[in-house]
């Protein structure tokens, strides 16, 4: 057996082999090390998984309950190897739950280096409660799953001496939307007035080493989107998007509208891995359309639409392997969420509009009330903001995950219940 060094903290550990699953014979083996950059304190790591794959082998696979100093494994030589590391941390009020990073080498019979720079893998669900008391007391909430467990907030209260003490001058806190970096930072769409709408980034839900940027004359920060790969933040006004360093340092003011760019009230963006920008909103006829935008060339590259009794005000999109998917609150039943390939084909739908009575709450499986903002955007599960608050059927508001398009394993927040006692989300924004 050959060793895999992973250099990945100065501080090693002694670490017990829980997991071990090899799905063929090897051949001719090779022992690349394997550099891993980008990891937190070994003190909040939990587990570390350590996949190889490639074309003529079969999956190699290491898992261990605690960081190892080395790994011992055998990988066959050959072309397009292909490493993956996930590392599990736990720390309260940390919005990661995990780091991954891949990379593919060819690897002869010598020795080689793989590099992983490690990225954010896996968030606990952080949701912007913008109307939380009527709008009194905007907050964010963070939970560490579905269930609602271990519940932290960060209202103004405890936000805004954070801010002064740092130098800003902020009086209205707004969350809208909410996306991370690399590292796991939070970044904060802030929906206020003309002079105070931009992004807020915290290190953490204790609103750690605030930083607030806004644009003079920018009203209404609705979406926000991270360039993870890249170090770029978008954030759009609905009608025009802003491009900034992760710091807040202006770049390339990227207008869209509808004499530009066919695209006009823009309300939900996600950047993809394929570094394109998928944005949901409108076209200057009032057609809802998703966009495929190429923010370098500032252009579109691809659209979708169906007819407005099945398509209606698009609110969010995210990005999921090789699909996206749209919230469709106010389309047809059977079309709630909608699945697409990345170039916009293969329309799949899912989700009816609550069944019960007036008022009355309803978790049932593939019922929504108004779905709206996607959260977790990593995770493998697809988890939604489904937010009613119209004044025709009452204020109801859930948390909502399933695993697919299918809506397995479906599971809410609360289990039953109105939910007004954990959240407000939008109400009539």
């Amino acid at each position: 057996m050959k060793k895999i060094l992973i250099p990945l903290i100065i501080i090693l550990l002694v670490f017990i082999l829980s997991t071990c699953f090899f799905t063929g014979n090897t051949s001719v083996s090779v022992s690349p090390v394997i550099k891993a950059i980008g990891l937190p304190s070994a003190s909040s790591i939990t587990s570390v998984e350590l996949i190889v794959s490639g074309p003529g082998m079969n999956t190699i696979g290491v898992t261990y309950d605690s960081l190892p100093s080395t790994i011992d494994l055998t990988v066959p030589s050959g072309s397009d190897r292909k490493f993956e590391l996930t590392v599990h941390v736990d720390i309260p009020i940390i919005a990661a739950t995990s780091y991954k990073g891949t990379s593919t080498v060819n690897l002869s019979q010598g020795d080689a280096v793989v590099s992983l720079n490690m990225g954010l893998g896996s968030t606990k669900l952080i949701v912007p409660d913008r109307n939380w008391n009527s709008g009194i007391t905007p907050r964010v909430l963070q939970f560490d799953d579905i269930s609602g467990s271990n519940a932290f907030l960060l209202n103004f209260a405890t936000l805004g001496p954070l801010l002064t003490a740092a130098g800003y001058t902020l009086s209205t806190f707004a969350p809208y939307d909410i996306d991370f970096d690399a590292g796991g930072r939070i970044y904060i769409a802030n929906r206020a007035g003309s002079t105070e709408s931009g992004f807020i980034r915290i290190d953490n839900i204790t609103g750690l080493n605030p930083i607030y940027k806004n644009r003079d004359s920018v009203s209404g920060i609705n979406a926000l989107t991270v360039d993870r790969k890249n170090g770029h933040v978008y954030y759009s006004t609905g009608t025009s998007i802003y491009r900034s360093d992760l710091d807040g340092n202006f770049e390339d003011i990227l207008i869209i509208t509808a004499g530009v760019a066919s695209i006009q009230t823009i309300q939900g963006m996600a950047f993809a891995e394929n570094n394109l920008i998928y944005i949901v909103g409108t076209t200057p006829a009032t057609t809802p359309t998703v966009f495929q935008y190429d923010p370098i060339l500032e252009l579109i590259t691809a659209n979708y639409t169906m007819p407005n009794a099945i398509f209606s005000n698009p609110w969010d999109v995210i990005t999921k392997d090789d699909s996206i998917y749209v919230s469709n609150p106010e389309g047809a039943d059977g079309w709630k969420i909608i699945k697409l390939s990345k170039d916009l084909l293969f329309p799949e739908g899912y989700g009816i509009k609550k069944t019960t009575a007036l008022y009355a709450p309803d978790m049932a499986q593939g019922h929504f009330y108004v779905p709206k903002r996607f959260v977790a955007i990593l995770n493998k599960k697809i988890t939604i903001m489904d937010d009613n608050s119209d004044g025709i059927e009452g204020a109801l508001d859930k948390l909502v995950s399933m695993d697919d398009i299918t809506g397995s394993n479906w599971e809410t927040f609360p289990t039953s219940g109105d939910g007004q006692s954990l959240f407000s989300f939008y109400a009539d924004c």
